[in-house]
C-alpha cells in the first residue's frame, strides 16, 4: 500500500502519526496468522488476550515508543571542567555558574529554585524537560549533592525572581555574611562579581 504524504502532513502531529503507522505496520502483518495457522484478531482487547493464549495463539503486543533521551547541552557542560580550576579564581567560578543558570533559564523559562542540592538536581536533569547543564559527577559536588565552592562550602543560590539567580560563595573563611563573601554586584542577579578584600 502506497501513501502520498504532503509537506503539511509532516507537521508535529502528522509526523507522530507517521511514526505510529511505521512502528505498528509490522504488527498488522505479524497478526495475520497465529500458531496453527489460525487467524489472530488485529483488535485484541484485554479480555481476548487470555482466550487467544489458551487457544495457542499469541498476539503480538506492541512495545511503547521509547521515552525521549535526556537532552544535554554539551558545550555548557564542558565549561564545568574549569570550575574550581587552580588557574582561575572564585569570580571565574561564579561566572561559570551564571552561564549554567542562564542556559537553564533560556531553555526552561525560569531559574531553578530551592536549596543548593535542589538547584543542582534541577541542573542535572531533574526538571520538566530533562535538560542537563551540569554533570552528575564533578569534583565540586559533595556526597549530599551540593555544589561546593573552592573552599569546600556549599554555594548559596538565591532566586531573586523567576528570571534572576544570585550565587554567593562564603569565601575563604567559610562563613556567610562576612567581608570576604563573593557575590554579584548589588545582589541583583546574574552579573558582575565583586570580591571584597
Amino acid at each position: 500500500m502506497k501513501m502520498k504524504i504532503g509537506g503539511a502532513a509532516l507537521a508535529s502531529a502528522g509526523a507522530g502519526l507517521l511514526l505510529l503507522v511505521w512502528q505498528f505496520g509490522p504488527l498488522a502483518k505479524s497478526n495475520q496468522a497465529g500458531s496453527g495457522g489460525k487467524p489472530v484478531s488485529k483488535n485484541v482487547g484485554p479480555g481476548q488476550v487470555s482466550k487467544l493464549a489458551e487457544a495457542g495463539n499469541h498476539p503480538v503486543i506492541p512495545r511503547p515508543l521509547p521515552f525521549p533521551s535526556v537532552k544535554t547541552t554539551d558545550p555548557v557542560i564542558e565549561t564545568t571542567s574549569r570550575l574550581g580550576s587552580p588557574d582561575a579564581g572564585i569570580e571565574d567560578d561564579i561566572g561559570i555558574l551564571e552561564v549554567l543558570l542562564e542556559s537553564y533559564r533560556r531553555s526552561l523559562g525560569s531559574v531553578p529554585t530551592g536549596m543548593n542540592d535542589q538547584v543542582v538536581a534541577a541542573l542535572q536533569g531533574g526538571n520538566l524537560r530533562g535538560l542537563v547543564v551540569f554533570p552528575s559527577q564533578h569534583v565540586a559536588l559533595s556526597p549530599k549533592g551540593e555544589l561546593l565552592d573552592r573552599w569546600g562550602t556549599p554555594y548559596w543560590f538565591h532566586a531573586q525572581s523567576s528570571k534572576q539567580m544570585t550565587v554567593i560563595s562564603a569565601g575563604p573563611d567559610k562563613q556567610f555574611g562576612t567581608p570576604d563573601d563573593v557575590a554579584p554586584l548589588g545582589h541583583g542577579g546574574v552579573g558582575d562579581v565583586a570580591h571584597e578584600e
